[in-house]
């Protein structure tokens, strides 16, 4: 799975061959099944909107700390459970057949709008909303992401 580099740090699914080269606006996850990478790419999608909904700022270069983040939000692979993760996987694979998104956006908040408007990147929201804890979250958001704007 890739995620971009710099600011919005949205994530799809590649399945790499040996001509698969990243250039130096994306990062790469290596994942051993699908499942994997389709949970990661779900769990990164959701950080990232975290971010748009909260008001806040990307950080300009994010290169590793979308992926601290979701050791620090408490989203790893390891620590939800396998019911959680089976749910989020199979709205992942949904999403990761939707002809919508493969369309070119004027920039990554308004893809991440747009799939946050599809029902199973709601449920995925509500989802991970149920396991995460505010705190831990919160300290992610900050990893990747200027403060909230007061309101």
């Amino acid at each position: 799975m890739v995620y971009r580099a710099d600011r919005a740090f949205t994530a799809c699914m590649v399945k790499p061959d040996e001509k698969t080269v990243l250039f130096s606006q994306v990062a790469g996850i290596e994942v051993e099944s699908e499942e994997k990478a389709l949970y990661y790419v779900a769990v990164l999608n959701y950080l990232a909107w975290k971010v748009v909904e909260r008001g806040r700022n990307f950080l300009h270069h994010q290169y590793g700390k979308p992926y601290l983040a979701i050791a620090v939000a408490g989203l790893c692979w390891d620590c939800v459970s396998q019911d959680v993760r089976d749910e989020v996987i199979n709205f992942a694979k949904m999403l990761n057949n939707k002809k919508e998104l493969c369309i070119e956006f004027a920039n990554q908040k308004d893809a991440l709008k747009t799939l946050a408007n599809m029902k199973e990147f709601k449920y995925i929201i509500q989802k991970l909303d149920s396991v995460v804890d505010k705190q831990p979250l919160d300290r992610a958001l900050d990893l990747v992401s200027g403060r909230e704007k007061s309101k």
